[in-house]
């Protein structure tokens, strides 16, 4: 028998292991070979999100602050703090029963086509139970979720992985995000990219072999719809784009089919929309048409200054932003579209795309773009399609955010441009990705809408310290009536206060209750525009009959504030006061020799448009396309007064106004005016008091055209 060395695969136990380790070896390789091309292609996304979840954290403040202070406690973030904590507490987002005292506060009144991210919110809420960590939570997963989202859009338009994650860490990080962290909805924008592909898509269906390549896909109205829900804004704008490219579609291609699908995205787009209009239009009291009141001059005001897109930011590190401010003047931005810049990489991409209009073949990927950038600068732009369509739909007024949508189109215009020359070279791909977040990211660097971290962190203490001390004094549970009177939602402030600034109270004294909150135009919010209006002595007689504990005041919101101090403090003694001064508290008690005053009766708005901010609550201007009806609700005992009425003629020639309900009368028209006074017996309960033109239109056009203006006005 030969001798066999140990190393020898002869032996027959050797070959059996030989060939089971080679076989485990087949069958593990196998998946890993097939998977790891996959991989590889997903490391530049997953190093893309990290990047915008760092630039994010760093931006925002909060690697100084930490999730415990809100990245923003002004403006609209207050109101977004207050729905967050009535969310924490379990009162969902439909209102919030410790505000808009004394009745409560009911967002069902108040049209919010927002519903995905208040799930969002609300499902964020059983991990937190801090409405700051809640909201900076928010904040933060945005932009990943952005990334995520326009990178898949990029590599579906057939960019390399590292394009697309370099452009998509762009679009996260613009400066229009960082603009948005009050408006929480805006700020999450991470459908926009998915809400555009089908106008990319029928912008370059310019033909029968085209319109193969180029189709609307099965998911695409599932998209818009999700859009729908994610709020107005965006899929507007989307819409317009893909009804635009749709009728371009159906004219190159002399067919209906382009027009047909872009109909129907733009139909699921207002159907997600309009089911958040569900709880406001189902409402037993009729709709509120104080909230959420527009005038298509707005949409002017408010509508997209190009050059504001391209000039570099305030703060740029170059020190180009002092164009900006030498171009904006010494006034105050009317609205964020006028504080950001697309950034140099999506402007390039954007001028590029435009010149393809004049010089490209129609349907080719810049040219694309380019029409689709045009379609927004014509709708958006001062005098545009968003000016004449504001007419039929005056809620759409802030225009200037179209600026997100053409960002985007420039970022794909500047892909398709860098591509053709990329295509197989992975190492040059990879290098001008880096350059391109480096650069980019440095060029679009500019300050949040929110005070630096040390300010905020300050403030929010200040306030937590002022509202335990008043929770110590006042208790649990106690009713506290705050100065001055502000309208919700979207009432223009008094003084340096912000129109959310009450929100403070209810933020940092969780056992409390308080006035502000209450939607206007209801009884609960007429009521407390009452009691603001008397002097302070009434005012504090009432309010201690009435049970309220505390009187909550912003000085910053005040006339003569140290007048106004004094006046309390002379009634009520020394008042707590927040440390810095701006707010104070005083604890209610009864005035010896005072009696508490009746409310009289007060006039709501059922119907017609107003004409301004509601003022007395014995008094209300609107104007109407139909006719003005008003609800007198009156708490007290029957009682006579005198209406005052004052009119103003408009289009048709009404010829005159009849006064039907609580008081009955035909006025005519003079000189197209008209003034009366008119006796009349209010009872207990709610009245109605309706004004009609004499001479109704056979067919009433679909616009808010005025028939006339009326001035009413309760006198005793």
């Amino acid at each position: 028998m030969g001798r066999t060395s140990a190393g020898s695969g002869n032996l027959p136990g050797f070959t059996i292991r030989m060939e089971v380790d080679q076989g485990v070896q087949v069958f593990v390789s196998c998946p890993v070979m097939r998977f790891l091309p996959r991989m590889v292609r997903i490391i530049p996304l997953i190093l893309a999100m990290a990047a915008a979840t760092a630039y994010a954290v760093v931006s925002l403040g909060l690697h100084q602050t930490g999730l415990a202070i809100p990245v923003t406690h002004d403006g609209d973030g207050l109101m977004m703090l207050q729905w967050i904590d009535a969310m924490v507490r379990g009162e969902g987002w439909m209102g919030d029963s410790r505000v808009g005292l004394p009745g409560r506060q009911d967002l069902a009144d108040y049209p919010r086509a927002d519903l995905l991210h208040l799930a969002a919110l609300q499902a964020l809420c059983r991990l937190a139970s801090d409405p700051s960590v809640v909201m900076n939570l928010a904040l933060v997963a945005d932009f990943p979720l952005i990334v995520l989202s326009a990178h898949l859009a990029f590599r579906w338009l057939g960019i390399g992985p590292w394009v697309s994650g370099a452009l998509a860490t762009l679009f996260a990080c613009l400066p229009y995000h960082l603009s948005q962290v009050n408006h929480l909805f805006l700020a999450g924008y991470f459908l926009v990219p998915w809400q555009l592909m089908p106008a990319l898509a029928l912008a370059r269906s310019v033909d029968a072999k085209s319109a193969e390549s180029n189709q609307v896909r099965w998911w695409d109205p599932l998209v818009a719809f999700a859009g729908g829900l994610a709020g107005l804004y965006y899929a507007w704008f989307a819409s317009f784009l893909v009804v635009a490219a749709a009728a371009r579609s159906g004219l190159c291609r002399n067919s209906f089919r382009p027009l047909v699908a872009g109909l129907a995205l733009s139909f699921a787009a207002g159907l997600g929309c309009a089911i958040g209009y569900l709880p406001t239009a189902y409402r037993q009291d009729g709709l509120n048409p104080m909230v959420g009141a527009r005038l298509p001059l707005e949409s002017e005001v408010f509508a997209l200054k190009p050059l504001n897109l391209l000039l570099p930011s305030e703060g740029h590190p170059t020190g180009l932003g002092i164009f900006r401010r030498e171009f904006n003047g010494p006034h105050r931005p009317l609205h964020e579209a006028e504080t950001y810049s697309m950034g140099a990489c999506a402007t390039a991409g954007a001028m590029l795309a435009l010149v393809a209009v004049v010089t490209g073949k129609r349907g080719g990927p810049l040219e694309s773009a380019g029409f689709l950038i045009l379609m927004l600068l014509a709708l958006s732009v001062p005098g545009g399609l968003g000016s004449a369509a504001a007419y039929a739909m005056p809620g759409i007024r802030v225009l200037g955010r179209a600026g997100l949508p053409i960002a985007f189109l420039g970022l794909v215009a500047t892909a398709f441009t860098l591509m053709p020359g990329l295509a197989g070279r992975g190492a040059l791909q990879v290098a001008l990705s880096v350059v391109l977040v480096a650069v980019g990211l440095a060029d679009q660097r500019c300050k949040p809408t929110a005070a630096n971290p040390t300010e905020r962190a300050r403030d929010w203490e200040v306030l937590r310290e002022f509202g335990t001390e008043i929770g110590h004094r006042a208790g649990a549970e106690a009713r506290h009536f705050q100065l001055p009177h502000l309208g919700y939602p979207e009432s223009l402030p008094p003084g340096s206060m912000g129109p959310y600034d009450h929100f403070a109270a209810p933020l940092h004294m969780p056992g409390g209750r308080f006035s502000f909150g209450g939607i206007t135009n209801r009884p609960a919010e007429a009521w407390c525009r009452w009691v603001a209006s008397l002097p302070p002595r009434k005012m504090v007689s009432l309010l201690a009959s009435e049970g309220w504990r505390g009187l909550w005041i912003d000085l910053r919101g005040v006339d003569k504030p140290m007048e106004t101090r004094a006046v309390f403090e002379q009634l009520l003694g020394p008042p707590l006061e927040s440390r810095g001064g701006g707010r104070v508290w005083f604890a209610i008690k009864a005035v010896e020799g005072e009696s508490a005053p009746v409310a009289p009766p007060l006039v709501r708005l059922a119907e017609g448009f107003p004409l301004e901010a509601p003022g007395a609550a014995n008094r209300m201007a609107a104007r109407c396309a139909n006719r003005i009806r008003l609800l007198v609700d009156n708490a007290g005992p029957p009682r006579r007064v005198t209406v005052k009425i004052a009119a103003e003629e408009g289009y048709g020639h009404p010829g005159g106004v009849r006064v039907t309900g609580l008081a009955e009368a035909s006025l005519a028209f003079g000189g197209h005016r008209l003034s009366a006074e008119l006796p009349a017996d209010v009872p207990t309960g709610t009245s109605l008091l309706e004004l009609k033109p004499f001479n109704a239109l056979r067919f009433q056009a679909p616009l808010p055209l005025n028939r006339f203006a009326a001035w009413v006005e309760l006198v005793p």
